[in-house]
């Protein structure tokens, strides 16, 4: 953690200033002379909370694990370590440890089908090597908003990609990113040296009011219980702009990533059943344990919701069409590659099929900007 972050991070349970309360093992940067927190402490002495630094990597958020409590009752010798930043591995051997963790968090099942191994396999390639070509959110944004993006908070980054993507295209003074769990973030991490990670929680983001000139979140959104507390947050942080992607729709039928089933109009308990059956019909070999996990972990929004909760900070566009044509252009896909190509074919008929979806509000993937202060909001062309 580099020293300059405690002007913007606060404590995630009364938004009170922290100080350094400890420092453990320190480095110098050889470039910027900056001074980088391995493990430390911080303090907030409003509330009286403590807060782990372990592995550069602050741990601002009020369910602490285990071994990080244990750090703060630990008894440490200060000392200083003179490593630089030179010291960090490189490319290949992040790219190692990279993979390392993500095939830990991704497991193929032992009885998975030929489908279902290519499926994980695609997933764990693009987790690992291929989730940096993210350029349709940097195209969307750009077209939306032409201030400045001197400091950009990513919200729920998981793997980084989107913060690689986004650093060596706008050069940002100061990216952060902020995720809760803490492999995600280690894997953000090794991708993205010079991203400053923080593990807190989105519904009790550890910043300071309007600290960044854009904020972003992508795929997570439709994992947190209380997404109307994030998106509060989202809109508290930001000076500028938010950009906040999420999927699927509660309006849509289909659940496309997650349960890739036709669930989303049903409750838990019978989306359980319809999912069952739709897997067993399509013989993927989705367990009835894999689905009563995701069930579990995805909560469906629809665009209406929160189209209304940000029309109170500023104004708001549905960027669904120009992402969707965003994406047709560019060169990467994850999934739907024959449909992409298809659809690419056709760029009229395809941004009319793009509009209707949005207009009946049952796109299935979602993607809205708010400008929250509107004289950073130029026409577009």
């Amino acid at each position: 953690m580099n020293e300059r972050i405690l002007e913007i991070v606060v404590s995630p349970c009364c938004k009170s200033e922290l100080v350094t309360k400890s420092v453990f093992i320190s480095a110098k940067s050889d470039s910027d002379k900056a001074v980088k927190i391995i493990q430390g402490i911080l303090s907030c002495s409003a509330c009286q909370r403590e807060f782990p630094i372990i592995d550069s990597i602050p741990r601002l958020c009020l369910n602490l694990f285990e071994d990080e409590k244990i750090f703060l009752r630990g008894s440490h010798v200060n000392e200083t370590d003179d490593r630089c930043d030179n010291e960090m591995p490189n490319e290949e051997e992040s790219k190692y440890q990279i993979e390392q963790i993500v095939r830990r968090k991704i497991l193929i099942p032992k009885n998975a089908g030929a489908y279902l191994k290519k499926r994980i396999e695609n997933e764990i390639k693009f987790r690992v090597s291929e989730c940096e070509k993210q350029d349709k959110y940097l195209k969307t944004l750009s077209a939306y908003y032409k201030g400045q993006c001197n400091r950009i908070l990513e919200v729920g980054g998981g793997q980084g990609g989107l913060a690689k993507c986004l650093t060596n295209s706008l050069c940002p003074n100061l990216y952060v990113m902020v995720d809760l769990d803490l492999d995600w973030a280690r894997v953000a991490s090794l991708r993205n040296p010079n991203v400053e990670i923080i593990r807190g929680d989105a519904t009790k983001l550890p910043i300071r009011d309007d600290m960044f000139d854009v904020v972003i979140s992508q795929a997570m959104l439709e994992h947190i219980p209380d997404h109307t507390a994030a998106l509060h947050e989202m809109c508290r942080t930001t000076r500028a702009v938010l950009f906040v992607a999420w999927g699927p729709n509660k309006n849509s039928l289909y659940d496309f990533g997650h349960l890739d089933a036709p669930v989303t109009l049903f409750s838990r308990k019978n989306a359980k059943k319809v999912a069952i059956l739709w897997h067993k019909m399509l013989k993927t070999d989705r367990t009835h344990e894999w689905i009563s996990s995701e069930l579990d972990g995805t909560f469906y929004i629809s665009t209406g919701f929160v189209k209304r909760l940000l029309k109170t900070y500023g104004t708001v566009f549905n960027v669904f069409t120009e992402f969707c044509m965003n994406s047709l252009r560019s060169e990467y896909s994850y999934r739907g590659g024959r449909i992409k190509n298809l659809l690419a074919k056709m760029p009229m008929l395809s941004k009319g099929i793009f509009k209707l979806l949005e207009f009946l509000m049952i796109e299935p993937q979602c993607y809205y900007i708010l400008i929250k202060l509107n004289e950073h909001n130029e026409p577009r062309s």
